[in-house]
């Protein structure tokens, strides 16, 4: 084969190349909280556990390409050590601090990514456990005219009183009226400060060190607001209790029905665009 061949080849090969790796998918995680914010992660390949991101700065996770990247995870973690654990917000893996991990309450974002043309990326904000710091994400991709292809922002989500409900009914309609008047606020069982905002679910079944009950959640006390159990289905689970609370109503609001709220909030919650794309998410959004 002819040198002028070769080049011609080899140019178009180097172009083909740049413009997947242009096109590939990915995460943009931006901090926008006035603190350093540490980035914890879950199921992505060849990315660090935890990511340090100082206040006005980003950070960008590249998805793998050639086939699907599941049940992937990201949440943000403050007041930290220098290696980013032994954090006093969004602690809930090991190594644990003094005092124990904390239940993992924090503001979430999930996504299972498919990499390629036809293929749909599934992903969502989640406030199923409780949220620790407002969050919101926004889709880059060719399909942004598509319903489900959307962003989703909770700028004014806190664990202040007052928005953090604080008298929360979870008696499942009165059958355990001890349940009644409920502060969902997450306190470190060391310093005492509030530290997250439980759901429902979450008070119900994570430890009482933190201000839960510790319920299975498939116990009667906590199934109709865990979607467990006797409740495990859509519809009974819709049919309940769960949909009425102040937390749900709360979530519903702030994020503009755009989140998960409970675990089959999946009208409100589920996002999903065709082909290549860039998420980009906020912590600590100002609008």
């Amino acid at each position: 084969m002819k040198r002028q061949n070769w080049l011609v080849i080899a140019v178009a090969l180097a172009a083909a190349l740049t413009t997947t790796a242009a096109d590939a998918s990915k995460l943009v995680v931006r901090n926008l909280c006035t603190a350093t914010v540490w980035m914890e992660q879950l199921n992505v390949p060849d990315a660090p556990k935890v990511a340090r991101i100082a206040s006005g700065r980003q950070r960008t996770y590249k998805i793998p390409m050639g086939k699907a990247v599941e049940a992937t995870r990201w949440w943000p973690k403050t007041g930290c050590d220098e290696t980013g654990e032994n954090c006093k917000i969004g602690q809930s893996i090991g190594p644990c601090p003094a005092g124990g991990c904390a239940p993992p309450i924090d503001s979430k974002f999930e996504a299972t990514w498919c990499v390629g043309d036809s293929c749909e990326t599934f992903f969502n904000l989640s406030a199923v456990d409780g949220y620790t710091l407002p969050v919101g994400m926004r889709p880059k991709a060719k399909d942004n005219i598509s319903a489900a292809c959307t962003p989703a922002a909770c700028p004014s989500l806190s664990t202040r009183k007052g928005v953090c409900p604080t008298d929360e009914d979870l008696s499942t309609n009165g059958q355990f009226p001890a349940l009644k008047g409920q502060d969902l606020r997450m306190r470190d069982p060391v310093s005492g400060k509030i530290t997250g905002c439980f759901s429902p679910c979450g008070k119900l079944t994570y430890a009482k060190a933190f201000g839960g009950h510790d319920y299975k959640p498939q116990d009667p006390e906590a199934a109709y607001y865990c979607c467990k159990g006797v409740a495990d289905t859509p519809e009974v689970c819709g049919a309940g209790p769960v949909r009425h609370t102040s937390y749900a109503k709360l979530i519903d609001e702030a994020c503009r029905r755009q989140v998960y709220g409970w675990a089959y909030d999946d009208a409100n919650g589920t996002h999903t665009c065709t082909g290549d794309v860039t998420i980009v998410l906020t912590i600590c959004p100002k609008s």
